[in-house]
Formats: structure tokens, sequence, C-alpha cells
């Protein structure tokens, strides 16, 4: 019934989509960091990630969409981006 409706697939692909890739991302990245010899940088690096991609998407669609008030958001995301890579930085050189 659900699958019935061309809107309603497109809104459940967009919906489950990214969480494929992410899901993807993290069984990539836990191995590369135990490789690095440090596995608890697994965490700071997906918070990393998720943060730099959410402020690239926000500006993007933001851009493309011509919506204004996008501005708010991709610097709240952009600074959670930078804290989270420079937390990972840190944690990376001790």
């Amino acid at each position: 019934m659900l699958l019935g409706d061309r809107r309603v697939r497109g809104l459940l692909l967009a919906g489950w989509l990214p969480i494929s890739l992410s899901v993807g991302a993290e069984g990539a990245l836990v191995p590369y960091a135990a490789g690095l010899g440090r596995p608890g940088t697994a965490g700071l690096m997906l918070g990393a990630g998720v943060m730099t991609g959410q402020a690239a998407g926000i500006a993007a669609g933001g851009a493309l969409a011509g919506f204004a008030g996008a501005g708010p958001a991709v610097a709240l995301c952009g600074g959670a981006a930078v804290a989270s890579c420079l937390a990972l930085g840190r944690h990376l050189r001790t």
C-alpha cells in the first residue's frame, strides 16, 4: 500500500538512502581507526564527517533552492564541524 504511491516511494528512498550510506561508512571507519592504532578515534571521525557533511549539504541545498534562511543552519553545523575536526586533530596528535 505504501509503495503504491509514487511520492511515498520517493520519500521512503530519501529516508533510507542516507542511513544505508552511513552504515557503510561506519563499517569501513572502525577498522581504519583500529589500523591507525587508535580505535577510540572512530567516534570522533564519524562525528567530524557527519557534521561536515551536514554543513555542506545545508549550504548546497540552500544555494540550489534559493533558501536565504539556510545561513544560520550552515553557521551552526559549520561551527560544530570545525569543533569536532579540531577535537579529532588534537586527539590524533596525542
